[in-house]
C-alpha cells in the first residue's frame, strides 16, 4: 500500500522559498488582465494587489489564480503575489504597444469630435434594431458607462459580444465583475428582450459568445 506524501514548501535555513511561476502557453491577455499587469508594473514592489475596486473579491481571487496559472505572477518569499519575470516582460510589451498608438511630438492628432457627435451605444442598434443605452469609456473601450457614472452592464455585455471575435465567458466575468451565472442570465435577457442573436460557438479552439448577423436571405425568410 503506497503512502501519500504531503506537499511541503521547499525550505532553506527554515525560510519558505517563493513559488516560481512557470510560463504557460499564451492564450491571450484580456483587457482587465492587461490593466492589472500595467498597474503592477508601475508599483515599486510589482505587487498584483490592489486590483481595480470595481472587481469584487471573488473575481479578484479568480484573476489572481489565472495570472499565476499563466505564469504572469508568482508568490514571493513574503507570500505576496507579484509580477514574475515573464509577467514583467509581458506587461512591458503591452505598454510598448499602447505607447506606439499614441501620436509622437510633432504629429498632428485627429481632433476629437464634440460630445454631442460622439458615437455612443445609444445610437448603435442591436441585431433586431433595438438600441442599447450607454456611453463608451475612452480608457477601456470594452466598458460602457451609464448616465449615473456606473458601469452599464447590459451595454457592456452587448459591446463585448458584438466584437468580430466575440468574448469568452472568462472575459465577460472579468470585465463585468460578475459570476458566470449572472453573465449567462444577462445574455439570455439580451436574446429575449432585445432579440439579439447571440450564439455560443468554438472558434480557433476558443469557446465564445458573439452576435451572429443574419444574411439577407435569412432576414427575408
Amino acid at each position: 500500500m503506497s503512502k501519500k506524501k504531503s506537499k511541503k514548501a521547499a525550505t532553506k535555513n527554515g525560510a519558505a522559498q517563493p513559488r516560481k511561476a512557470v510560463p504557460k502557453k499564451d492564450n491571450g491577455i484580456s483587457p482587465v488582465q492587461a490593466e492589472i499587469l500595467a498597474a503592477a508594473l508601475a508599483r515599486e514592489d510589482k505587487s498584483i494587489f490592489p486590483m481595480p475596486e470595481r472587481l469584487n473579491s471573488l473575481v479578484q481571487k479568480k484573476l489572481a489564480q489565472v495570472l499565476e496559472k499563466k505564469g504572469l505572477a508568482e508568490y514571493d518569499s513574503d507570500d505576496v503575489l507579484v509580477l514574475s519575470e515573464f509577467g514583467i516582460e509581458k506587461a512591458r510589451k503591452l505598454s510598448d504597444c499602447t505607447d506606439s498608438e499614441t501620436p509622437s511630438d510633432g504629429q498632428q492628432s485627429t481632433p476629437e469630435a464634440p460630445t454631442s457627435e460622439r458615437q455612443t451605444d445609444e445610437s448603435r442598434p442591436s441585431a433586431s434594431g433595438a438600441s442599447i443605452p450607454g456611453t463608451a469609456n475612452s480608457e477601456n473601450p470594452d466598458i460602457v458607462f451609464g448616465t449615473t457614472g456606473r458601469i452599464n452592464k447590459k451595454a457592456t455585455t452587448f459591446k463585448l459580444v458584438s466584437r468580430p471575435d466575440g468574448a469568452t465567458l472568462e472575459e465577460l466575468c472579468e470585465t463585468l465583475a460578475w459570476l458566470e451565472k449572472s453573465v449567462r442570465g444577462e445574455i439570455s435577457t439580451l436574446r429575449k428582450e432585445k432579440g439579439v442573436n447571440i450564439v455560443y460557438e468554438e472558434v480557433d479552439g476558443r469557446k465564445l459568445y458573439r452576435v451572429k448577423k443574419q444574411t439577407p436571405e435569412q432576414a427575408a425568410a
